[in-house]
């Protein structure tokens, strides 16, 4: 089996080395991320894109969700 190829990172965009999820700018890496580094009652950990208020790009990153139109969970 091969693995996917990377994209290349422009400007704040990025990949989380965690979950491997690329995203648009490092505020979108942020949001999906929860909890508290070093924590081990509330450790950090990636949540879905989706649940943070952000869409999947056509050129395959998260970005937050510009259109009010665009429903999401919060």
């Amino acid at each position: 089996m091969t693995e996917p190829a990377r994209k290349a990172l422009l400007g704040s965009q990025n990949q989380c080395p965690t979950c491997g999820i690329y995203f648009s700018t490092t505020e979108g890496f942020e949001r999906h991320r929860a909890g508290k580094y070093g924590s081990l009652d509330n450790p950090r950990r990636c949540r879905e894109p989706p649940f943070k208020g952000m869409h999947l790009s056509e050129d395959g990153f998260w970005k937050r969700d510009a259109n009010p139109k665009w429903k999401h969970a919060q």
